[in-house]
């Protein structure tokens, strides 16, 4: 023991040592400790969370005080730290006593416990805690259980539970009848998901209408943004364009000047909205929309859709070219999917995060977190977003990695078949430009033509650039590929510049490159070498490798002069190009440190870690732990020197 600034106060001077003395004391000994350790706090007025823990030790069931003490705690740290809520709530429920007089008050503890759980991400135990709430509620209290039944059908939605979670609201529903409620409202919501996961996008359309139309009657923001929201992504989803943005500017008005404590059990409104605006092309808006999600699910303890917020960033920075952020956002993504519970999540996170580096050039990496996706999937139900993965994004990989003949048939049977019904209506037209161009390199143009037509008539229906975009880089590879480049120019030049203006500079770089191509075939040498090198530089500064490398080749044939500037123009080198993270860990290992203690440092899991040391060996040209730990001492002895 030693003594502290204040008089009579004493501490130990290590937890082990603490541990070893409370461990060893005897049994009732502690209890008495316990209790007048909380009765000390309570008599200094010290706040609930300080005297959850004694409280905990010390109480008997049926100690009414100590259970309003607990739920206190509970409730004081529910948004900052909800696992260790759910600590509290459970020990308050053990503590209460049995008979139905306590009924309600059970009934509400479990709906608490519920929301810690789901805002910690164990969806399965919120699951079990919101069933145990139901079957406290009364028969003739309609509201109260319409209101669970939609809370516990959301968790197994995004649980995988297809099933479960349809029959739950078609038996709710059923039970409120004819009833204007927003009970009837957020149910109609949640059946029009569930419509719209299994692809009925006219079914789910439809209930997100009459949604709305009740919501707007009942004149509440929060259930008009809701409804509206959803029907936004509805309409998205089956490519009407102009309804997508008529609603979603209704969705984006009635969020105007809502708290987060009215937003926090409707965090889904984001994901919604994110991937409505992805389908109506407004990608900067996207990620504007899943960063507000993610900062409200932090600030109110909703852990539960983080996973999903933080992948619905992938595809707009994508489709704005900015590729590292898009490998870092399902990076991260994926780091936190293997620390959840929920299976759904990872299954989810490893494709988009595969999905990101193919398109940034690392096919080699996106095969082998396909494989594991594909394992992972297994027993799992799909959503709008996953009916075809990892399937797709597998077979695209293959294609970049000059696996056409493997490539192709994959993506074409994970899609369901030539039509690709198992994709929305935007996804259809960047699917069947991918199978363009896999057909393209296998040499089967009268297939690709047919494809082509697909995604032209696809891109006319939905009348945006990016769309656009697509259909003439899956017609402009077929006329390379025909030998018509005289053919290519007017077609790539009218889809590039509003592309380029959207901000679609991944798609307008892809453009310039096919017409590059068209020149160079042309003879147009100067023409070409000035195309190649627009290309060059923006997949450069994405960074794009493998299209990059494609159009260096491309001007080396044309004995132009080529600047390797690296990852990206001005990007740093060496220790520099490192982010925060892998600079942490390759300082980890020049102190020899193992893949598991670094884990364990850092807080990661085994895998993460892996993946850190990989880019790490990239981006320092290294092979092995042994020359990354000299490139970090060499950094340390020119800092010291």
């Amino acid at each position: 023991m030693r003594p502290t600034e204040v008089p009579r106060r004493f501490a130990f001077r290590h937890p082990l040592v603490w541990r070893a003395v409370y461990e060893g004391a005897k049994g009732g000994w502690r209890l008495a400790a316990h209790k007048a350790a909380g009765e000390a706090l309570a008599a200094r007025g010290a706040p609930a969370a300080e005297r959850a823990h004694h409280v905990e030790q010390a109480a008997i069931r049926g100690d009414l005080e100590a259970i309003a003490v607990l739920r206190q705690a509970g409730e004081a740290i529910a948004y900052r730290t909800p696992g260790a809520a759910a600590r509290w709530f459970r020990a308050a429920l053990r503590l209460l006593p049995e008979g139905r007089e306590h009924d309600e008050e059970r009934r509400s503890l479990l709906v608490e416990l519920a929301s810690a759980l789901r805002g910690s991400g164990d969806l399965g135990a919120c699951r079990e805690a919101l069933r145990d709430a139901l079957g406290l509620v009364p028969p003739d209290d309609a509201g109260a259980r319409a209101r669970l039944e939609a809370a516990c059908a959301t968790v197994e939605a995004w649980l995988g539970r297809a099933e479960d979670a349809r029959r739950r609201l078609v038996r709710a529903r059923d039970a409120l009848g004819a009833e204007r409620s927003p009970e009837a409202v957020t149910l109609d919501v949640r059946l029009a998901l569930d419509a719209l996961n299994e692809l009925d996008l006219d079914r789910g359309g439809a209930i997100a209408v009459a949604a709305l139309e009740m919501a707007r009657e009942l004149a509440e923001p929060a259930l008009v943004a809701e409804a509206a929201s959803a029907l936004s992504l509805s309409d998205g989803l089956a490519g009407r364009v102009d309804q997508a943005r008529e609603h979603h500017a209704e969705a984006v008005g009635a969020l105007e000047g809502l708290t987060d404590d009215v937003l926090a059990d409707r965090v889904e409104i984001f994901f919604y909205l994110a991937w409505a605006e992805n389908y109506i092309e407004d990608h900067e808006q996207a990620i504007a929309t899943a960063e507000r999600g993610i900062a409200l699910s932090r600030a109110t303890g909703q852990g539960h859709l983080l996973v999903p917020l933080m992948l619905a960033r992938a595809l707009p920075n994508d489709m704005l070219g900015r590729l590292a952020e898009s490998v870092k956002a399902t990076e991260e993504a994926l780091a936190a999917a293997r620390t959840s519970p929920n299976p759904q999540y990872l299954f989810w996170a490893l494709w988009e995060c595969g999905y990101s580096h193919v398109i940034a050039g690392d096919a080699e990496r996106s095969l082998a977190l396909c494989e594991e996706s594909l394992e992972a999937s297994r027993g799992l139900a799909h959503n709008f977003l996953s009916w075809s993965q990892p399937g797709t994004t597998y077979g695209w990989a293959l294609i970049h990695t000059g696996q056409p003949e493997r490539g192709v048939p994959m993506y074409i049977q994970a899609a369901g078949g030539p039509d690709a019904p198992r994709l929305s209506t935007y996804e259809r037209v960047l699917a069947f430009q991918q199978v363009t161009d896999g057909l393209v390199r296998l040499g089967r143009l009268d297939e690709a033509e047919e494809y082509v037509v697909r995604t032209e008539r696809l891109a006319e229906q939905l009348g945006l650039p990016g769309a656009h975009a697509l259909a003439a880089e899956a017609r402009a590879a077929l006329l390379l590929a025909r030998g018509r480049p005289e053919q290519v120019l007017p077609i790539a030049a009218q889809a590039r510049e509003p592309a380029a203006a959207r901000g679609l500079r991944l798609d307008a770089a892809h453009l310039r490159r096919l017409e590059g191509l068209a020149l160079a075939a042309l003879e147009r040498k100067e023409d070409a070498v000035a195309a190649f090198q627009e290309a060059e530089r923006a997949f450069d500064s994405f960074p794009a490798l493998r299209p990059r490398d494609e159009v260096r080749r491309e001007l080396r044939k044309l004995g132009a002069r080529v600047e390797a500037r690296g990852p990206a123009p001005g990007a740093d080198t060496g220790l520099q190009a490192l982010s925060p993270r892998e600079r942490e860990i390759a300082e980890l290992v020049a102190d020899r440190h193992t893949n598991k203690e670094i884990a364990g440092t850092l807080f990661l899991s085994e895998k993460t870690v892996e993946t850190h040391l990989r880019n790490i060996f990239r981006k320092l040209s290294a092979s092995s732990r042994v020359q990354v730990a000299r490139i970090v001492e060499r950094q340390r002895g020119v800092s010291r020197g």
